[in-house]
Order: structure tokens, then C-alpha cells, then sequence
């Protein structure tokens, strides 16, 4: 089963880290040399077209402290 899309903003554990869904585009995304298909599989959708918001969101780490 594919993962929905996650919303903006949302924070989530994946493996011990934690990681933030951010306005912004591949460049941004910790998963930039990832096969997208399994960031999609596993994550949910970010590009815009496959977005219900139609925003790009990019998969960012969360540093300790923020």
C-alpha cells in the first residue's frame, strides 16, 4: 500500500532520525540520490502533481535541538 501524502510541516521518525516535510523541490530533500520511487512508496508523494495541495515538499532532517 502507498503512503499518503504527508502534510507540510509534519515531523516523523524513519529509523531512529527524525525528519520534517518542507516547502521546496529534489535540492532540498535529505532523499535527493534515493530511488524516488521508494521515497514515494514509503514516504508519500511530494511533487505537486501528485499532491492534492499541489506544493512540492522535500524530506528534511531534523538536527537535535530544533
Amino acid at each position: 500500500m502507498i503512503r499518503k501524502a504527508r502534510d507540510i510541516g509534519e515531523v516523523f521518525d524513519l529509523n531512529g532520525q527524525k525528519f520534517k516535510v518542507i516547502k521546496g523541490d529534489c535540492d532540498k530533500c535529505y532523499f535527493l540520490n534515493v530511488d524516488c520511487y521508494l521515497t514515494y512508496y514509503y514516504l508519500g508523494a511530494c511533487k505537486d502533481y501528485e499532491r492534492l495541495d499541489g506544493i512540492d515538499v522535500a524530506f528534511e532532517l531534523v538536527e537535535d535541538g530544533e
